[in-house]
């Protein structure tokens, strides 16, 4: 079964998946959450449906496939689960993102309490906050134009530029390596100093 042929927001789907996993593979060591979606509105016409939509695509999910995910480690001796979301949980980045921030601050509370409930299990989970990123997989046309030409471009808001997915990569290599086996339950900025400013 292929990851990419599963619903993560449908519970049924993502446990056959883990099940799968547990069947095929026994053991579950390492576990990277970065779905994500955004719908910009105004808090004044956003819709509960779209509300709805956006905590569903992006905190609903995170939670079913750490719920499951966490179970398989347990019976392996521990794991590692690496969040990735925005660094728009900790200051507001574009306009019209109430929902999908508020979804994913929910990803970041996830992450610590899930840290702190299951670190004496060897299970160690943190957040990666992901800042302009280019080549993302669906890049949204009014978020480009308002990073570009817009006033965070103008301001001189993006110290290094824009980061690339490999930028990300190579944050979660470090977290699931045995370099970071201190580390649990944090939220770790790569956004190539955009907080700086």
């Amino acid at each position: 079964m292929r990851v990419a042929d599963v619903d993560i927001e449908d519970e049924a789907a993502v446990a056959r998946l883990f099940t799968g996993v547990a069947r095929d593979e026994s053991r579950l060591d390492i576990l990277v959450n970065c779905a994500g979606l955004t719908i910009r509105r105004p808090l004044t016409e956003t819709t509960t449906e779209i509300w709805d939509r956006l905590h569903s695509a992006n905190l609903r999910s995170n939670f079913l496939c750490m719920r499951e995910g966490v179970k398989l480690m347990l019976g392996s001796g521990g794991g590692r689960i690496v969040n990735i979301t925005t660094m728009g949980v900790l200051h507001p980045v574009l306009n019209g993102n109430a929902a999908y921030s508020a979804s994913r601050a929910g990803v970041t509370q996830l992450g610590r309490s899930a840290a702190l409930d299951y670190a004496a299990q060897g299970i160690l989970v943190n957040t990666l906050l992901a800042g302009p990123i280019r080549g993302k997989v669906r890049e949204d046309p009014m978020t480009a134009a308002q990073l570009s030409t817009g006033p965070i471009r103008e301001a001189g808001r993006l110290p290094l530029g824009y980061g690339s997915m490999t930028d990300i990569a190579a944050a979660v290599l470090f977290l699931v390596s045995p370099g970071a086996r201190f580390i649990t339950g944090q939220e770790i900025a790569v956004d190539g100093g955009f907080l700086l400013t």
